[in-house]
């Protein structure tokens, strides 16, 4: 009794394991074929990024080169740039700085997740108010008209240097000391291009200008520099 139950049980088993097998050999032959011409989409391309290893370029080619390419980056035009209203759509944290007694003015914008992106926006202020040889601290001011905007300010990063030192929205009290001040182009996928610049002198001369080119991967938390442009007029 027991060796025919045993024999039944070896037998539906069996049975079933056959059954298993001809569903999936089925499902094999009924796999789709692939869509004739089909390829994957090609990345967007982003303006100042060459991919690393690209045959034809050059050995200064590639994330962080100084190169001619780099140097070279078109002077996009003001309204190609994001609005404090749309940084904010962005996610990014909009801040302003100001202190007239040690000369320092500062519009900047922080991304959220990407700590190396905001730490360099911190070393350029930190950087920048040491230019004055003061002491800074922090001020409150009463309202006025263009010093209660914060973030970036579109078209800042191709502005005449003399024009960052000595307007309202960006510039230091009387024109003299430093200016630090940024441009949001947008968003290229999980990338944003921020142009970072700080600008020192006074009415009479503009001692230093230099410009940063970033690209911040919002999703992998990393920092792009694409090349730092610096000039003294």
């Amino acid at each position: 009794m027991k060796r025919a139950q045993q024999r039944r049980g070896s037998r539906a088993l069996v049975a079933s394991i056959a059954g298993a097998l001809a569903v999936v050999l089925a499902l094999l032959g009924c796999s789709p074929e692939p869509v004739a011409g089909w390829s994957p989409a090609a990345f967007s391309t982003v303006p100042g990024v060459e991919l690393v290893g690209v045959q034809g370029a050059g050995s200064n080619a590639g994330v962080g080169a100084d190169s001619d390419a780099a140097q070279d980056l078109a002077a996009p035009q003001a309204t190609d740039s994001l609005t404090e209203s749309q940084q904010r759509e962005l996610g990014l944290h909009t801040g302003r700085l100001r202190n007239d007694e040690a000369g320092v003015a500062a519009r900047f914008v922080y991304v959220p997740g990407v700590p190396a992106f905001n730490e360099r926006v911190n070393q350029d202020i930190r950087a920048a108010i040491a230019t004055t040889g003061k002491a800074y601290a922090p001020r409150v001011y009463a309202p006025e008209t263009g010093r209660t905007e914060r973030g970036c300010v579109p078209g800042s990063s191709t502005w005449p240097a003399a024009d960052v030192l000595s307007r309202v929205e960006t510039g230091p009290a009387g024109g003299a000391g430093a200016a630090v001040v940024c441009d949001v182009f947008g968003a290229y996928g999980k990338l944003i291009e921020v142009r970072l610049r700080t600008v020192t002198g006074d009415a009479t001369a503009v001692t230093s200008d230099q410009v940063s080119v970033m690209f911040v991967d919002v999703t992998g938390g990393q920092l792009l520099q694409i090349a730092d442009r610096r000039s003294v007029e």
